[in-house]
């Protein structure tokens, strides 16, 4: 969950998801050419790791309000 209790979900072919209690959905990244492993969203510092499954890397995301 993210600090206004979003939800916050991956998908194995690179899109990374906010949903809101009203269930509406929200694409926050989109990375075709990543194939997304299960990630960390740090709240306290708006940071969102993403460790890629074909590539061997990790990726970082600050989001700024």
């Amino acid at each position: 969950m993210d600090k206004q209790t979003n939800i916050m979900l991956s998908h194995y072919e690179g899109r990374i998801f906010r949903i809101n209690a009203e269930g509406k959905t929200v694409v926050l990244l989109n990375l075709p050419e990543s194939r997304c492993a299960d990630f960390e969203y740090i709240a306290d510092k708006n940071l969102l790791v993403i460790p890629t499954l074909e590539e061997s890397t990790v990726i970082a995301y600050k989001f700024i309000n």
